[in-house]
């Protein structure tokens, strides 16, 4: 069956973020966001869509793209998404067909994509092209409205006894300096996580664009652990479009400030101001290796969900590689 696939152009944002979040409802997002997100993009990090439609709205959308969180020039994020109604007719096939087609001028190793667990259509599609497991993702969910931060604090107390505070970034924008502090904070915490390659950081007025001055940013739910004026810590929530939830953003403190309850002593502060703020759920995700994350979230009363599975598939020089040495 042939299927007219063309290349995504400006007039489709509407329609593309409408596709998404008819799939991805827990993840929603708007044309705006996505069209701030492709202008914000990186000039190495590789994008290219296509869109399939039929009788003015799309069926199908297919991607591949290079994300900043874990760039390498020849690996790909690959994305087929086809409407829930239209399945079955091979539109998945021939996004995926095209997208991997015009991958090949790019020369690439590795091609992951990525899927909840409990989505067996996406395990078959994956599976009968080659994917195999690669990191897995938690997904957990917490009852904001329910959470009770008088329950913790001991914890609380433990990191006032070290001289830690806890301030909300408006608290802070007296401080010289605070958004270089922020930035310097930020991406050390994301280069400590556990990830498939190692960040890179974006330049810091890219990163002050995309995050203090995007849609989704609340100064007053960014939680920074100080040491005198110093940042060694945070946790933070982001504005999301579900109504009473908000998205959890990074939580963690530096390497040598660990494992003296500080972490657990940002989230409740955190939490508890998302509460106060009117917040009812939140929804965090962490890699399964993040043991310490995962027992921390655990105790504060965050429950799973079912994970998602990121696969790969090795292609091009990596297979002649692989077959070589084999």
């Amino acid at each position: 069956m042939t299927h007219a696939i063309r290349d995504f152009t400006e007039a489709d944002y509407e329609a593309w973020t409408e596709l998404h979040n008819e799939v991805f409802p827990d993840n929603a997002q708007s044309a705006e966001e996505c069209r701030r997100g492709d202008r914000l993009r990186e000039p190495q990090h590789r994008l290219r869509r296509w869109v399939c439609a039929e009788a003015g709205r799309l069926v199908g959308t297919g991607e591949y793209r290079q994300e900043a969180w874990g760039y390498h020039p020849h690996k790909f994020f690959v994305g087929v998404v086809v409407r829930p109604s239209e399945r079955g007719r091979g539109l998945g096939t021939a996004h995926y067909d095209t997208v991997v087609a015009a991958l090949a001028e790019h020369e690439p190793i590795l091609l992951r994509t990525m899927y909840r667990e409990d989505w067996a259509e996406s395990a078959r599609f994956a599976g009968a092209r080659g994917y195999t497991p690669g990191m897995r993702v938690e997904e957990s969910v917490c009852d904001i409205a329910s959470f009770d931060p008088g329950a913790y604090a001991a914890d609380l107390a433990r990191a006032e006894a070290q001289g830690i505070a806890i301030r909300s970034l408006p608290e802070l924008e007296r401080l010289p300096g605070w958004e270089e502090q922020l930035y310097a904070l930020t991406q050390q915490l994301l280069s400590d996580m556990p990830r498939h390659e190692p960040h890179v950081p974006p330049p810091f007025e890219l990163w002050r664009e995309r995050i203090l001055k995007g849609p989704r940013f609340l100064p007053e739910l960014n939680l920074i652990a100080l040491d005198g004026d110093r940042f060694v810590g945070m946790s933070n929530f982001w504005r999301n479009t579900i109504p009473g939830r908000v998205g959890t953003g990074l939580s963690g403190v530096i390497g040598e400030y660990r494992r003296r309850g500080l972490a657990t002593a940002l989230k409740v502060r955190a939490l508890a101001a998302a509460r106060a703020a009117g917040y009812r759920e939140t929804r965090t995700w962490n890699a399964a290796e993040n043991a310490g994350m995962l027992g921390i979230n655990r105790r504060l009363g965050f429950t799973p969900l079912p994970a998602w599975l990121e696969m790969e598939k090795p292609v091009g020089a990596a297979v002649k590689e692989e077959a070589h040495g084999a």
